[in-house]
């Protein structure tokens, strides 16, 4: 509460309550107020003891209110005590000193640590960064986290317990107050009014900010014997040191810190907060390191933020190009699923399955409808057998209904699953779709046998929760299990949540799957390459000359892309991107580093290669605790133009840049990678009619949809070269950045 500071300090089995009154007039209304607030959250305390600078007129004012009646009768309801406990004035002179404290009380140490500890922890004096960050303060030391004072002070009777605090630091021969920060002129002000109050001899300090380590390179220091030096804040003494071998004539004791936390015990701090004793919550340890190449942290691969000036604000964003490596593949899944499934036009790209096209399209479409029908599953022996292996298993012989959820592909995969059961189980098992359950519950009710529900596909599992609910009524004996063909979830976490949530219950439920895949969500809202290529073919031929060349070209693709909506294609396979400007299709050469199994050059189609791409990227975002892709509001990460060095396939550098989210391939906020992009871009584009610029038009088309970007120099540069090309297509490409960038 305004005007006082009130705190606990447990000593000797005894919870004592102190009140820092700084109330120039304090009053019982103000004082009951103060204590009323505390005790909602805090235990009854043995003893109360209010501080006060040692002023008669303080102390009478005080001694007054705990005098009068109104108090006698109001303290006791704050208090929860049945006896009320022993209440105290306890004066401090100019050095900091209690005067006439009560028998058994706390040394002033202790009760100086628990308050500043308080103090420094409700006002988040320590800030940590999220795993994967970590900083460099203005010594040059790394940590994950660091101290900041100005955070501190936010209560002008906290203020001035501080000073409280720093009186004994401070003489009164004292003429200057060096404060390494202006964040804590605050404290320096209060302590100099506090002394020339209390001391007849104290005059009023001049008060300067040096500025901390980057300052006190350059800063003048007056009499320093007539002065004193105050540390905000610090983990080793450094900036201690520092000051002591710039100055000699300062004594050690005349360069103090206010808050301390570090390994070692300092020789002169206000608080050391490494043993504060407070019952508003704990410092957790953290360690620092000598530099970079001391530094765990950077040796974990740990995103670096710099702390500059002497408040230590994070300095501006930094860009941090991240190479994709063998080491980035989300496991072992990936290569074996494609593998299991490559060939069958089971994975496919851009595919909305609204009959009007209103929904956002699957970015990535695993036909689940095609895959479980008899003729293609029969085919796979990998699903086939995991299919068999289930049925063989854990198909109770109870079983007497399947329920599916009503899509197409749950449907053939319940009747692949009763066809295979007929000739196992004694009794007849039904299909029942889901919306059946949902509109007739009573009528659907199955007292007895099992019950396996049935999805193709399952991301989010909205829909199987909507199932579950329902069939607690629907299957009062719980003899529910669950098979899934696919469960493309974003993260092995949210796939153990969701088979926890389905099987949670009085008996042991049945969550078989025949294959997992941890790619993005299906209907994530992010930018849509496609639609963006479709809305800029679009807008080039309402602008262009009627009967240019290029007409038929744009208009084809536009076609493609709109064909791949309908049922009977399900969406982009071998046309996800553009053909190269030779007009072929780009096919995946063999040897792909994150394909574990052979295959020959256009075995694995470009679907396939953008569901690699998608997945590795997705892992790189959102894997482990410090993800390589991870975006901080400090620094940004952003796909490095060696990628496409390493990565020089045309079909494997066009599933990067329709994958990666447009931040990604954001070379505008680095001018050393804008100019290595265009450097990259510019030779293929230079070789777009052969094999090693297959990519050419995707660059483009990035560029000029405005998810790739470069600095306006660069972009001139790569502007310049596709106008001069001979493909038609990056002509009008070209032409379209000029007018739309560059003007």
């Amino acid at each position: 509460m305004l005007g006082y500071f009130i705190f606990d300090v447990i000593h000797r089995d005894r919870r004592f309550r102190i009140i820092h009154c700084s109330s120039p007039d304090p009053n019982v209304d103000e004082v009951i107020a103060a204590l009323r607030e505390v005790s909602l959250s805090q235990p009854p305390a043995d003893s109360y003891a209010f501080f006060t600078p040692n002023l008669e007129l303080r102390r009478s004012q005080l001694q007054a209110i705990i005098a009068e009646a109104e108090f006698a009768d109001r303290f006791p309801e704050v208090t929860k005590y049945f006896d009320t406990p022993s209440v105290h004035v306890v004066p401090f002179d100019h050095k900091g000193r209690l005067m006439n404290p009560p028998s058994g009380f706390p040394d002033l140490e202790v009760i100086v640590s628990a308050g500043m500890s308080k103090i420094f922890v409700d006002r988040k004096g320590l800030l940590t960064a999220q795993d994967g960050y970590h900083y460099a303060k203005p010594s040059g030391k790394h940590s994950q986290s660091f101290m900041r004072v100005g955070n501190v002070m936010a209560s002008s009777a906290e203020i001035d317990f501080i000073a409280f605090a720093s009186l004994r630091f401070i003489g009164d021969n004292i003429k200057r107050i060096y404060c390494d920060t202006g964040a804590i002129f605050p404290v320096a002000f209060a302590a100099s009014r506090l002394r020339e109050l209390l001391s007849p001899d104290a005059r009023e300090c001049l008060v300067e900010s040096f500025g901390s380590f980057e300052g006190l390179k350059t800063f003048k220091f007056v009499l320093p014997s007539d002065s004193v030096v105050l540390i905000s804040a610090s983990t080793s003494g450094g900036l201690a040191s520092l000051v002591s071998k710039r100055e000699s004539l300062f004594s050690r004791d005349r360069i103090v810190t206010l808050f301390y936390f570090g390994e070692s015990r300092p020789e002169f701090a206000v608080c050391d907060l490494g043993e504060g004793t407070h019952s508003s919550g704990t410092l957790d340890p953290f360690r620092s390191f000598e530099g970079k190449d001391e530094c765990e942290l950077c040796k974990k691969g740990w995103s670096l933020i710099s702390l500059e000036g002497d408040q230590f604000l994070p300095g501006e964003s930094r860009t941090e190009p991240v190479v994709i490596k063998a080491t980035d593949t989300p496991g072992k899944w990936l290569s074996k699923f494609v593998e299991t499934v490559h060939g069958y036009s089971i994975i496919k790209a851009q595919y909305t399955d609204s009959d009007d096209g209103s929904e956002q399209p699957f970015h990535i479409f695993l036909d689940a409808e095609r895959l479980f029908a008899p003729a293609v599953l029969g085919e796979i022996p990998e699903l086939s057998e995991r299919l068999a292996w289930v049925i063989e298993q854990n198909v109770p012989y109870t079983l007497r209904r399947i329920i599916t959820l009503s899509d197409p592909a749950s449907i053939a995969m319940a009747e692949s699953l009763r066809s295979k059961v007929a000739g196992v189980l004694r009794d007849e098992v039904s299909v029942v779709e889901a919306n059946t359950i949902f509109s007739d519950i009573e009528g659907q009710t199955a007292s007895s046998g099992s019950t396996i529900v049935v999805a193709s596909t399952v991301s989010s599992g909205r829909s199987l929760h909507a199932v579950s609910q329902v069939l607690r009524a629907a299957q009062p004996n719980e003899q529910l299990h669950y098979l899934i063909g696919f469960a493309r979830c974003p993260s092995k976490e949210r796939l153990d949540e969701l088979r926890a949530n389905l099987t949670f219950g009085g008996k042991e439920h049945g969550f078989w799957l025949l294959s997992k895949v941890f790619i993005p969500l299906s209907r994530e809202g992010r930018e849509d390459a496609w639609a963006c290529e479709l809305e800029l073919f679009k807008r080039i031929i309402r602008s262009a000359k009627s009967g240019e060349p290029i007409h038929a070209l744009l208009r084809q693709r536009i076609v493609e892309i709109r064909n791949a909506s309908s049922k009977a294609v399900k969406g982009l396979e071998h046309d996800v991107f553009l053909r190269t400007s030779a007009g072929k299709r780009m096919e995946l050469q063999p040897n792909f580093a994150f394909l574990d199994f052979s295959y020959k050059q256009g075995e694995v189609s470009q679907a396939e290669t953008y569901f690699l791409i998608s997945s590795i990227l997705h892992h790189m975002r959102n894997g482990g605790r410090n993800p390589r892709l991870g975006q901080h509001s400090f620094v940004r990460r952003i796909l490095s133009p060696r990628c496409f060095d390493r990565f020089n396939d045309g079909v494997i550098q066009s599933a990067i840049l329709r994958a990666a989210l447009p931040a990604e391939i954001d070379y505008s906020t680095s001018e050393l990678e804008s100019k290595e992009m265009a450097s990259i871009i510019k030779v293929l584009v230079q070789q777009s009619g052969n094999q090693i610029g297959e990519a050419a038009r995707e660059f483009a088309l990035a560029l000029a949809t405005k998810r790739l970007r470069l600095c306006r120099a660069e972009l001139g540069e790569v502007c310049c070269s596709l106008e001069e090309n001979a493909d038609l297509l990056l002509q009008a490409l070209g032409d379209e950045i000029a007018n739309t960038q560059l003007r």
